[in-house]
């Protein structure tokens, strides 16, 4: 796995900037990257939790956090079918506001915080990429075939042609996120 930083110097120096964004492809180590950075100064939270798979790990600090100030948080796992398409992109923009509020709340009492997913690479969370310029960001970048065998372990999941094809677009995604944010690569 090759780890590329950009504007790492200015993590946790303004609450504005105390996140650190870990992005990559399914599979690339985005979660152990997370993990090994993370220490009693520091608060993970794993995007995929509230996404993707809710019984995932919590950060148990910001979920108490989300209870208190945006109790719907939870709707966002729900199956897009269980849910209404629009009403599930105004909990996400209030997702992305509480987790750069919850940022601010850590740097006020020393902590930093790390976020990391997918979900920072598509158009999930903060669309417009230009948004992490100047903000701390980690890509963890694996070779396409170390990552979906890695995803396919972690997912319990047979290797199949369309791997290939989802992680060529995953590339293109971080080619994409690089450019939109003014990162060079």
């Amino acid at each position: 796995m090759i780890i590329r930083e950009f504007n790492n110097e200015l993590w946790g120096r303004t609450p504005d900037q105390n996140t650190l964004y870990v992005i990559g492809m399914s599979g690339s180590g985005k979660s152990t990257y997370a993990n090994k950075r993370n220490n009693y100064m520091t608060y993970v939270i794993h995007l995929d939790s509230y996404f993707d798979c809710p019984e995932g790990v919590h950060c148990e600090v910001f979920d108490k956090y989300l209870s208190k100030v945006f109790p719907d948080y939870v709707k966002i796992s729900y199956p897009i079918d269980k849910i209404d398409i629009s009403e599930w992109g105004k909990l996400v923009m209030v997702f992305e506001k509480e987790l750069l509020n919850f940022a601010a709340i850590c740097y006020g009492k020393r902590r930093r915080v790390i976020v990391e997913g997918v979900q920072l690479l598509d158009e999930t969370l903060y669309p417009d990429k230009k948004f992490f310029s100047d903000k701390p960001v980690v890509l963890c970048d694996a070779d396409i075939i170390t990552a979906i065998r890695r995803r396919n372990k972690r997912d319990n999941k047979r290797l199949h042609i369309n791997d290939f094809k989802n992680a060529m677009q995953w590339q293109k995604e971080i080619e994409k996120f690089l450019n939109d944010a003014g990162f060079k690569r």
